[in-house]
This record gives structure tokens, sequence and C-alpha cells, in this order.
């Protein structure tokens, strides 16, 4: 039975940091635990919950982002999980002052809107357009999604 471990042996074995954990010293935690949605025992600022936003991105928003990045639309600068205040942008266009939003499951419930309402506010006072696009229409309609927000994208810098 050479090559095969035993139970006590894959204990030593350290195991490849998933998605929703993080490396904390010497030990893996659960960063559903360190959330600031789940646990407001310890407020993030903005720049540090961005980056959290970055590290848990669903698979709608990884797409978008490989359609964005790199300068790809309009050759334009794409920021992702950019903060804006207290508030934080999934796609962020600085030059044309576009906010891209991908919207998930807690965006449709009634607490959701009232809170994407509040935001958009602020962000519309700022002088930036927000476009919203569930994931759903991400997956399967991503052309048309990219050919929108070229368009918008084309618009903007028209002005």
């Amino acid at each position: 039975m050479r090559g095969e471990r035993w139970p006590t042996q894959l204990a030593r074995i350290t195991w490849p940091q998933r998605a929703w954990q993080k490396k904390v010293g010497t030990n893996f935690v659960n960063t559903l635990a360190l959330s600031p949605l789940i646990s407001r025992r310890r407020v993030m600022d903005p720049v540090e919950f961005a980056r959290f936003q970055r590290h848990t991105a669903n698979s709608y928003e990884q797409l978008l982002w490989q359609l964005l990045r790199n300068r790809q639309r309009c050759n334009m600068k794409f920021w992702r999980q950019h903060p804006l205040g207290k508030y934080s942008a999934d796609f962020c266009c600085l030059e044309a002052r576009l906010v891209v939003e991908v919207d998930g499951a807690h965006h449709l419930t009634e607490k959701g809107r009232r809170h994407d309402v509040i935001r958009d506010r602020w962000i519309m006072e700022q002088g930036i357009l927000v476009l919203r696009f569930t994931g759903k229409r991400i997956e399967f309609e991503t052309l048309e999604v990219c050919n929108e927000i070229e368009a918008i994208l084309r618009e903007r810098l028209s002005k």
C-alpha cells in the first residue's frame, strides 16, 4: 500500500485555498464569517470591501470582467469593484463616467431594490451613469450586453 495516505497523514497536508477561505496565519478560515454582509461586528472601509468583493465575485461578474478588461470596449479602461464614496461599483469606467452593475438574486428583494435606488441616486448625483444587467442576461445575451455598453461608451465620449 505504498503511496496511499492515511487519515492522520492527510491532516498534516495543507489543502489548497478555496474561494470562500482566506489564509490567516497558518490556518484557513471561512471568509463568509468575515463577510461584512453577514457579520456587522467589524465595518470594512470601502477599499477593503472592494478587495473582498473582487475575491468573492460570482460567475456573471467574472464573465463580464473578461469582456471589459484590458480596454476591450472602445479602448476604455474599466475598474473592477471600484470604491465610489461609501459604495463599491462592480465595473467602473472613469473616463466615460459609467458604472456597470451586475444584479444577482439579492438585488431582486425589496430591501435590495431600496438599497439600489439610494445608491444609484447618489452615484448619479456625482455625474456618473449607472447601467444594470441581471446575471442571467449577461449569461444568455452576452453579445447584446457588450453592444449596449459599447453604444453608451460611444455616446458618452462624443459629448
